[in-house]
Order: structure tokens, then C-alpha cells, then sequence
């Protein structure tokens, strides 16, 4: 199931990097710094579609890997498909998960971490879990504070309730994963 939304999938990524410039106030070159470094980490030199700036002044490198970014951007070069993870690599936590679930949801799916056999891993997942359970439940009070319950006039909340209910759904969804998983384990 795709999306039936007119943005494509780079349009997708590009709105996302762009909301988490805005919101963040980080510097283009800084964020094509961040951009860049997860894209030699992740993408071997000889596939490489994108050639960034590393040799020289490490602030001029980072102006023009910028120029890069922007001119992406803006559409005058395409956005290369090997860029995609070294952008939802180079962001932080809120703006990747809101970024992987937009990306997930083209194809109706979640995004469920894969499971680790991690003590703390398994401590911060509950951590989660209530979390994203609380902001699920005053995303739901929201709607339905005024009267009592959800209805049309509720409807400017409901992108916002959703995406909340499916963090909630994808967090139990990993640690549900993470039991099977453990319990194939021992068989």
C-alpha cells in the first residue's frame, strides 16, 4: 500500500531535513556535515553517487557539502536513492523517528526496531513504551476533552493522535519482537 500522497519519496526526506533545520536552528553546514559523514560510513567508497568535500578547511568543506545539500534541495540535482539512509542516520531521535515512520507508512508498515540481546536496550524500550503510551493518551484526551469524544470537529488533532498511537504500536511491536525472538532462542 503506497502512499496516496503526491510527494515523492525524496520530497519526503527534504521536508523532514528541512522541518528539523527549522525546529533545531542547526546550520546547513552543519547539518550537511552530519549528512556527509554518515554517507562514508554507510556507502562504500566505489558506490558512491556523491562526491563531498573532506580534503582542506574543514569549515570550507562543510560550506560547500552544503551547496551539495541545497542544490538537492531545490531540485537541481536528483536525490540520489543512497542518500536517504545517511540522512535518517544524520538525525536525531525525534526528527528519525517521525522521518522512518512517514517512510514506513508509504508501504503501511511500522517501523519496529529490530530486536537486540541488550539489558539496557530492553530498559530503555519499556522507558519508551510508557512514554509513547502517555503521549498517546494526551493526544486522545485532546480530541476528546471538550465533549467527551471523537468527532469532526476534533479532526485538526487527528494527524498528530495517530502518529502518536502508531509510535505506541511500534515500540510493542519491538519488544514483542524481542520476546519471540529470545524464546526461539531457547528452543
Amino acid at each position: 500500500m503506497l502512499s496516496a500522497s503526491h510527494e515523492t519519496r525524496s520530497q519526503a526526506v527534504i521536508r523532514h531535513l528541512e522541518q528539523h533545520q527549522r525546529a533545531t536552528g542547526l546550520s546547513w553546514p552543519t547539518l550537511a556535515h552530519d549528512i556527509a559523514t554518515a554517507y562514508h560510513a554507510l556507502v562504500p567508497p566505489m558506490k558512491r553517487s556523491i562526491v563531498f568535500h573532506t580534503e582542506g578547511d574543514p569549515y570550507d568543506c562543510m560550506r560547500a557539502n552544503a551547496q551539495i545539500l541545497r542544490r538537492i534541495r531545490e531540485g537541481e540535482v536528483r536525490f540520489p536513492a543512497d542518500l536517504e539512509e545517511a540522512v535518517v542516520e544524520a538525525l536525531p531521535g525525534p526528527a528519525r523517528e517521525a522521518l522512518l515512520r512517514d517512510l514506513a507508512g508509504r508501504y503501511g508498515l511500522l517501523p519496529v526496531p529490530m530486536p537486540r540481546l541488550d539489558a539496557l536496550e530492553d530498559q530503555h524500550s519499556l522507558a519508551d513504551f510508557w512514554r509513547e503510551t502517555g503521549e498517546a493518551a494526551e493526544a486522545v484526551l485532546a480530541m476528546i476533552r471538550d465533549d467527551g469524544r471523537i468527532g469532526p470537529e476534533d479532526m485538526d488533532k487527528a494527524d498528530l493522535t495517530l502518529a502518536e498511537l502508531d509510535d505506541v504500536i511500534a515500540v510493542a511491536a519491538g519488544i514483542k519482537a524481542k520476546i519471540l525472538h529470545v524464546r526461539g532462542l531457547e528452543s
